[in-house]
């Protein structure tokens, strides 16, 4: 499949579900990964370091409750759109 507007260095795999395949052209887009199902205790600083090893991040952001809480999800966006591809591959599951 041949897509004018993807970005050069994101590649298809003929092999990948269509809704895999759709969520990593999502990303070459934004390079922005939803991140669920976290600690309640853990901080942006913990989820920046682990998502490091992929590649720079430009932002952690982990939404808070009234009670200045965690909700127990986060966006992390990698400058390089590709390392958020990679991290998903790499830590999903």
């Amino acid at each position: 499949k041949d897509n004018p507007n993807k970005k050069p260095n994101c590649k298809d795999n003929d092999t990948q579900a269509q809704a895999e395949e759709d969520e990593e052209v999502a990303l070459c887009d934004s390079g922005r990964l939803f991140v669920r199902n976290l600690p309640y205790g853990i901080t942006e600083d913990e989820l920046e370091q682990l998502f490091a090893q992929f590649g720079d991040i430009a932002d952690v952001h982990m939404p808070l409750d009234k009670t200045k809480k965690p909700k127990g999800f986060a966006f992390v966006r990698f400058i390089v759109a590709e390392h958020a591809i990679q991290a998903l591959q790499g830590l999903d599951g």
